[in-house]
């Protein structure tokens, strides 16, 4: 009796082991054949302020479940900008003014946020670059415009396992980004 106990034993724990081995080894494997790695990729960086057009573009190109942002990291900028107006019809009354003072390049900030109807005009990495642009928009007759001093996010977009049609889409908008760059990372694992 014990014999025929230790031998049904035996040949359950070799079933067991043989079930596992077989099941972690991929068909791909068994087969010659390399292992398919998923691709995963890394769009950005943006900053905070540039998330609109870029979310914007995502979801035009239905990548919103493809990827998902991830916060890089802060970095500390120059910012030159009109205070918030109060209202949109001030702001575009301050952005009529901008034009006709020829200045381009002004985004009207039409959010949720405590700088809703401001209007930004612009993001620099030293002083020196803010007040060379400031001293510009001065000689323009721009006066109601400051320089702040702002802490930012910089956001990347992470695609996991990304399609082949992800692949695609992702590429389409780093051409119509060109100062962002889509880059191949490390998959992240469960």
């Amino acid at each position: 009796m014990k014999p025929l106990f230790f031998l049904l034993l035996f040949s359950n724990l070799a079933l067991a082991f043989y079930i596992r081995s077989s099941a972690s080894t991929p068909a791909a494997v068994e087969s010659g054949e390399p292992p398919v790695r998923p691709v995963c990729l890394e769009w950005g960086v943006f900053i905070e302020p540039d998330l609109g057009p870029v979310r914007a573009a995502i979801s035009q190109q239905s990548l919103r479940e493809a990827i998902v942002a991830k916060t890089v990291d802060e970095i500390t900028v120059h910012w030159i900008h009109i205070p918030p107006l109060g209202s949109r019809a001030r702001a575009k009354k301050k952005m009529g003014e901008l034009d006709r003072l020829g200045v381009t390049g002004y985004t009207h900030i039409d959010d949720e946020s405590i700088w809703t109807h401001a209007i930004s005009m612009g993001y620099f990495h030293t002083a020196e670059e803010a007040q060379d642009a400031m001293a510009a928009y001065r000689q323009r007759g721009v006066r109601s415009a400051i320089i702040a001093t702002r802490s930012i996010a910089r956001t990347a977009f992470v695609a996991q396992a990304a399609s082949e049609e992800t692949i695609r889409r992702l590429t389409r908008l780093e051409q119509e980004f060109p100062d962002s760059k889509l880059q191949r990372i490390a998959c992240r694992t469960p």
